[in-house]
């Protein structure tokens, strides 16, 4: 069944989201002239200046899901909402959709580690550009699946890189609409710091 809904109702998705982008590029694309015009050209150069800029307006949260789509088409398919974007915490939220079900009727075990690779990602990455001469990447991810995820679920990452280079494990917190805890995802990084000193 999920099969023909997605079929059905996916389509009808895209269109919905492609007018509401629109519409959201109408409002942001005005007020990014302005904030140019009267902050200078190096403004919103970083992550977090963006997200926050573009969350602040009206269907912004829509403008950087398509940044980050831009930035990693595979996050497309679950349609992330994003709530809050720092170098502190990050806070993404994905709803159930006939594509993202495995065959026991909740939200696929994939999906919830995306999202929550994501979400731990772009905080790094604010964290990453607040720091000068530190870089990370993702190199592993380890998901623990408590309860079935159904309905709209809501991931937490909270980063604080280390100073010196090496491993850092970041937590996901992944709850459903009555704050259960649904999913824990561990997202280790790499990081290298910059030895300031030569």
């Amino acid at each position: 069944m999920d099969a023909i809904s997605a079929t059905i109702v996916r389509p009808i998705v895209i269109l919905v989201d492609t007018i509401i982008t629109t519409l959201a590029f109408l409002i942001f694309i005005p007020a990014l002239i302005f904030k140019v015009v009267t902050s200078g050209t190096r403004t919103l150069t970083k992550m977090e200046e963006f997200a926050n800029f573009a969350l602040g307006l009206p269907l912004g949260g829509w403008i950087v899901t398509f940044a980050v789509g831009i930035a990693a088409p595979y996050a497309g398919p679950i349609r992330a909402n994003f709530i809050k974007v720092s170098k502190e915490e990050s806070i993404v939220e994905m709803t159930e959709w006939s594509w993202l079900r495995n065959p026991f009727s909740s939200i696929h075990a994939c999906a919830l580690s995306n999202v929550a690779e994501m979400c731990a990602t772009l905080t790094g990455l604010c964290a990453m550009q607040a720091q000068k001469g530190v870089r990370i990447i993702p190199v592993a991810i380890n998901s623990s699946y408590l309860k079935k995820a159904r309905g709209t679920v809501r991931a937490t990452c909270k980063v604080e890189l280390p100073k010196v280079s090496g491993k850092y494990e970041a937590n996901v917190d992944i709850t459903n609409k009555q704050q259960v805890l649904v999913c824990q995802v561990k997202v280790v990084f790499d990081v290298k710091v910059e030895n300031k000193e030569s």
